[in-house]
């Protein structure tokens, strides 16, 4: 090489320029492709694919009455039935809806999960309400910085309404932990009341 004019440290050095060229160029194409995945999805679609894998990771006790709609989320209503696959009644767990640019999650108490099936006629508002305050203690408590919390009696639901606009995979990932939270605190409470 050296008769040529070409030094083997000139090749050398060559090549490595090569190969880190190469190295730039592989790393470009793997961040490009990654690239729409994250930037493409909005924040809509983004919550209704963190739902639907809640609801898969939960299904022996979570389903949607709708596959279409992955914001109506249910929960049986017989906790004893937890590892089982028996029949079992279903009831209303959570309702997520977009208002103005904020996020209202109601979850809904029901009598049967919490107190079972028997046949009292004792008015449902009024057995549910004092489980209704614990919930609403524990959320405001839990989630005092990110949403106003409030029971509405008459109803049987928790509304959590969070405070800030939420757009970005970082509120859905906040949406998840509140929705998780309270899936454990009704299983606590279901399974206290059984």
């Amino acid at each position: 090489m050296f008769i040529s004019g070409v030094s083997t440290v000139s090749v050398f050095g060559a090549i490595k320029d090569v190969f880190g060229t190469l190295v730039v160029v592989v790393l470009l194409v793997a961040f490009i492709r990654n690239l729409p995945k994250k930037l493409g999805a909005d924040f809509d679609t983004l919550l209704d694919i963190a739902l639907e894998d809640w609801v898969e990771t939960h299904k022996n006790m979570i389903s949607l009455k709708d596959p279409r709609n992955k914001r109506d989320i249910y929960i049986k209503t017989d906790v004893n039935n937890f590892f089982g696959a028996g029949k079992t009644g279903m009831g209303r767990f959570a309702l997520i809806e977009k208002q103005n640019s904020a996020l209202k999650i109601s979850f809904s108490l029901n009598k049967s999960l919490f107190f079972g099936h028997n046949g009292e006629k004792e008015d449902i508002a009024t057995l549910l309400k004092p489980l209704g305050e614990k919930f609403q203690l524990f959320a405001q408590t839990k989630y005092k910085d990110i949403a106003s919390v409030k029971y509405e009696v008459s109803k049987s639901n928790l509304i959590l309404l969070l405070n800030d606009s939420i757009n970005t995979d970082k509120d859905v990932k906040a949406i998840m932990i509140i929705i998780d939270d309270m899936y454990e605190a009704f299983l606590v409470m279901a399974s206290r009341e059984a």
